[in-house]
C-alpha cells in the first residue's frame, strides 16, 4: 500500500479498484506541514545538542550530520502518509 500512495501522490484523480470510486488526492499542504515540523524540531534537535556539548570538535559536528541526515530519512518516509484522498 506504501508504494501504491507514492506512485498515486503525482495523480489528480484516481479510482479505487475496491469500491470504483472516484478520489482527488490531496498532498501539499500535508507534506509542507510535515517538512516545517520536520525542519523545526532538527533545529531545535542541533541547538540543544551544541547547547549539551560545550567545546566544538570534529566529532560533534559529524555527529550533528548524521542526526540531521537520520531526520531528513525519517521525514522522506513519512511523506506518503500526509497523501488525503477526496471524495
Amino acid at each position: 500500500m506504501y508504494k501504491q500512495v507514492k506512485k498515486d501522490k503525482n495523480k489528480k484523480n484516481i479510482v479505487c479498484p475496491h469500491c470504483k470510486y472516484q478520489f482527488h488526492v490531496c498532498y501539499k499542504k500535508g507534506t509542507a506541514l510535515l517538512i516545517l515540523i520536520a525542519v523545526l524540531f532538527l533545529i531545535g534537535l542541533n541547538l540543544l545538542l551544541l547547547a549539551m556539548i560545550p567545546f566544538m570538535d570534529t566529532i560533534n559536528i559529524i555527529g550533528l550530520f548524521f542526526v540531521t541526515a537520520i531526520g531528513i530519512c525519517i521525514t522522506y518516509f513519512l511523506i506518503p502518509y500526509t497523501v488525503r484522498f477526496k471524495k
